[in-house]
């Protein structure tokens, strides 16, 4: 920078910089193109599986969580239940317990929340 000025400096450094990241793309197989960035269909529906996959073990686990009482009784999982979404009614009632344990009603003995 200082002998050869800021106008030669910056050109060294951007024939560096695409010196290696051919080097990268040519020998390590690495790019970032946006090609590489979209998800495929097939890709984009196994993403959308798991996430609902892990809705559903959240609300279930929240809901055992709260039919535990906050973790004050051992939590009973039944391995027979149905890994599909909760019924409308059974995540209103998941919800409302929870925000009844979670309200601190019972002051400082409300250790579990």
């Amino acid at each position: 920078f200082e002998a050869y000025g800021p106008s030669k400096a910056g050109l060294l450094l951007n024939a560096l910089g695409r010196l290696f990241t051919a080097y990268l793309q040519y020998f390590s197989g690495h790019s970032c193109r946006m090609e590489d960035l979209v998800l495929t269909k097939a890709s984009d529906s196994v993403r959308r599986g798991l996430i609902n996959k892990a809705y559903n073990m959240g609300s279930r686990a929240a809901r055992a969580w709260a039919n535990s009482e906050g973790g004050k009784v051992p939590i009973e999982l039944d391995e027979n239940e149905d890994k599909g979404p909760l019924k409308p009614v059974e995540a209103a009632a998941a919800a409302f317990k929870v925000r009844q344990l979670l309200s601190g009603n019972e002051g400082r003995n409300n250790s579990a929340a």
